[in-house]
């Protein structure tokens, strides 16, 4: 790891071990042995945040998971995280998860981002190798169809996606001439979807309609409108791209000046991505002007 990362690492070390107590930015900055400016810039570039914004993320992503798992009250979530008034917590918290904390702790379906994770060691490699922090912008003058196989998933266990993708790659190779794209599309709810009460979204792996073998019956098929979409490259193991989808959440979203839109989000990759060690996979994310 470089000198930059290692101080961005302290720096986020500093922070982690403190994130309930009163301290500064220049505290944080002599943790990592730089100026604030100078820290400012580097954590920026790393990380994807301000300093500030990363610390009052970090907080709100704790109270989150206070909020999933015990009765404390949200007046005492609200002091513990650095706000002044449950009103303060209140808005800052439906800025970044889309939902109040009362309609969160009661509901798992409107859980449908985790928060920010804490920067790790393998995550600032991450960012710094193999995901493109600035997306580029693409819009579909057309609609996509999508025909595949589906299952019901959630945002805290991508077992049954890896099972649908394991399934699914295992029919196609069979084939004389295998897929060149794969595509998967993520949305609420699909009427061929069985939704558990755990589950939060619909996930379809597939290909286009002219390359699903005749062969592999019963299928989904969904057709996705056209639009605009954020394109974010990911570049390494796939076991990463949760860092990926995080920083694409957690950070980018949330200052973007776009809208999330209701049509399906997509993952694109090549057949020879998909099936190598170092895998290629660019994630589409769906919003409006």
């Amino acid at each position: 790891m470089d000198l930059n990362l290692q101080r961005v690492e302290a720096a986020v070390s500093f922070i982690e071990r403190n994130l309930y107590d009163d301290f500064s930015l220049q505290d944080v900055a002599d943790a990592s042995g730089v100026t604030r400016f100078t820290l400012h810039r580097f954590f920026r570039a790393c990380v994807g945040e301000t300093l500030k914004g990363y610390i009052r993320k970090r907080r709100l992503t704790q109270a989150a998971d206070q909020l999933r798992s015990s009765s404390v009250r949200i007046l005492d979530l609200a002091m513990n995280a650095g706000f002044q008034s449950q009103e303060a917590f209140t808005r800052a918290f439906q800025h970044f998860f889309g939902v109040t904390p009362g309609r969160y702790r009661k509901d798992p379906n409107s859980r449908r981002q985790p928060g920010l994770f804490q920067v790790s060691s393998e995550l600032l490699v991450h960012r710094s190798k193999e995901v493109a922090l600035e997306p580029r912008m693409v819009e579909r003058k057309e609609a996509f169809t999508l025909k595949g196989w589906g299952v019901g998933a959630d945002l805290e266990d991508d077992s049954p996606i890896v099972g649908l993708w394991e399934k699914l790659l295992e029919a196609l190779v069979q084939q004389a001439q295998p897929p060149s794209m794969l595509y998967a599309a993520l949305q609420p709810e699909h009427p061929g979807v069985s939704l558990e009460d755990e589950h939060q979204l619909a996930y379809l792996a597939g290909v286009t309609p002219a390359q699903w073998p005749a062969t592999l019956e019963p299928f989904l098929s969904l057709v996705v409108p056209p639009g605009m979409y954020a394109v974010f490259e990911h570049h390494g193991p796939l076991e990463h791209i949760v860092h990926t989808v995080n920083y694409i959440w957690a950070s980018w979203l949330p200052q973007c000046n776009y809208r999330k839109s209701d049509r399906p989000d997509l993952e694109v990759m090549s057949w020879e991505a998909m099936t190598s060690q170092e895998s290629y996979m660019e994630l589409w994310i769906s919003l409006e002007p």
